[in-house]
């Protein structure tokens, strides 16, 4: 899953609307369709599409971890609308992912300092 994930190439990946046309992409890049993973996944009641390199089990994962962001945010404001809602998720899934990646550099240094036990 995660392990096997490279974080530049495996996980970019595209979201296909509901005719199959590509709406969003890494860098505008056109990818052909035949050669990656794709997997419908439900997000805050939506289907979508999602197409790339990523193994599916990890697409699936991520997909639910935005799903969940975005019903525990919406049950904390159930007066926001959609979009509101998932630039507040986005934002607190940043939060949550620049903690955890400072947090990851401060561990390496450690290790190559030899702090580490």
């Amino acid at each position: 899953m995660v392990e096997n994930c490279d974080k530049q190439k495996d996980f970019a990946y595209l979201v296909e609307n509901h005719s199959g046309r590509i709406v969003s992409g890494q860098g505008g890049q056109n990818v052909k369709k035949d050669d990656k993973n794709r997997v419908t996944v439900e997000i805050y009641g939506q289907p979508y599409k999602i197409v790339g390199n990523a193994p599916i089990d990890h697409m699936k994962t991520v997909a639910r971890y935005v799903d969940d962001k975005m019903e525990e945010i919406a049950k904390i404001n159930p007066s926001l609308d959609t979009a509101k809602l998932a630039v507040l998720s986005a934002v607190n899934i940043a939060d949550e992912y620049l903690r955890l990646k400072k947090e990851y550099e401060e561990l390496i240094s450690h290790m190559k300092k030899g702090e580490w036990q």
